[in-house]
């Protein structure tokens, strides 16, 4: 820290819309996953929460510094549930499954410029998720998605709910695509967190770079909406 020059503040850092790729580089085919989202970062994804929960803490580790060079300056560099190897690779925070280490636990293991953010699938899980000190929530699943078959969708619905109980940033999470990011932004959803619709997209650049615009606009459409 420069003297006299404050700290940027956790949420200081987090741009809205955001647009949050979560990793999953089975879903890459033959594209490394570090270029995957070195190209996603140029379409305009700001967040890159890596998830790739069939590593070893040592091959995430390894995985983490790799992304940490790729978005270093760029986006915002998230660590799924383990919050040693987001520690040890220098991420700008954590995200916590609901089940997982507790929020206070880990901002206090993390350091409390971390950023930490938690899944929730309730209006009161992510009451409590706030309360608890997490900068922001993902909801979901809030279409039907691939990655999680078994998982019901719960539709914007709970979405809008959602984002009326906290004031944190609610990013929606599941099934969502270039035709349904406006609805769930026009839902009060601050962003959205997608995982085959970059790592499958045949230009992940390209697909961000929609995502970006589609979730953009519908966020200029709700702000005028509230000023009128």
């Amino acid at each position: 820290m420069v003297e006299g020059v404050p700290l940027p503040s956790r949420m200081g850092r987090l741009r809205l819309p955001t647009l949050c790729l979560i990793t999953d580089r089975h879903q890459c085919g033959e594209t490394e996953l570090e270029a995957v989202v070195e190209a996603a970062i140029e379409g305009g994804v700001n967040v890159v929460q890596l998830r790739e929960k069939d590593l070893s803490a040592g091959e995430l580790f390894s995985l983490g510094m790799r992304l940490r060079e790729v978005t270093r300056g760029k986006a915002l560099l998230l660590i799924n549930d383990r919050v040693d190897v987001a520690q040890a690779c220098g991420a700008d925070g954590v995200h916590l499954p609901e089940n997982g280490l507790p929020t206070p636990i880990a901002r206090w293991v993390m350091g409390r410029n971390a950023l930490v953010g938690c899944s929730v699938h309730s209006v009161e899980a992510a009451a409590q998720a706030e309360r608890d000190g997490a900068d922001l929530v993902q909801l979901g699943t809030i279409f039907a998605s691939p990655s999680k078959p078994d998982s019901p969708p719960v539709g914007p619905e709970l979405l809008r709910e959602v984002a009326d109980a906290v004031s944190i940033p609610v990013l929606a999470v599941g099934g969502v695509t270039l035709e349904n990011a406006a609805e769930v932004i026009a839902a009060g959803a601050g962003g959205a967190a997608v995982i085959s619709a970059i790592c499958g997209a045949d230009d992940p650049k390209a697909a961000a770079k929609a995502l970006v615009e589609a979730m953009t606009e519908a966020w200029n459409q709700r702000r005028a909406g509230k000023k009128a």
